[in-house]
């Protein structure tokens, strides 16, 4: 998210959009690369999804900012364990910033960080052909989010 600040648009109102199976999934891909997510760091994503429901102030949008970097900052250490894989385990690491992102209703900033995901998976999946799946569920998301 360095480009990127999730606060600067207002939470939108995904009326048409199935929401549990997004989150979900996006959870379920952040496992699948080698994330594993420490009560710590589920806490703050709690917080963050808690701080977006609250009307746009100045001080929301920073609180809520800030939240969505403490998840980098605490994230980063949990991808260092997971070598020789530790480019998955970061990729899992922005699966989890999506799937808060679209849970506090900021589509836009969860879809742009589903194409960087798709981006980085691009990369790798000549490596690791078992990431196709994934690659191919994640290309669903971003699809049904540009739609939206």
């Amino acid at each position: 998210m360095n480009e990127r600040n999730p606060g600067e648009i207002g939470p939108e109102q995904p009326e048409q959009i199935e929401r549990e199976p997004i989150q979900r999934t996006l959870r379920e891909i952040a496992r699948q690369l080698g994330f594993i997510e420490t009560a710590e760091l589920q806490e703050v994503e709690r917080q963050a999804v808690d701080a977006s429901k609250t009307p746009d102030s100045p001080e929301n949008v920073e609180k809520f900012t800030n939240l969505v970097a403490q998840i980098q900052f605490l994230g980063e250490p949990i991808t260092e364990h997971e070598t020789p894989k530790i480019g998955l385990a970061q990729i899992g690491l922005m699966a989890v910033r999506a799937a808060t992102l679209f849970e506090s209703n900021h589509l836009r900033d969860c879809r742009d960080e589903i194409y960087d995901i798709l981006a980085a998976l691009g990369y790798m999946i000549e490596e690791f052909q078992d990431l196709i799946p994934i690659f191919q569920k994640l290309e669903e998301l971003y699809q049904t989010l540009k739609e939206a």
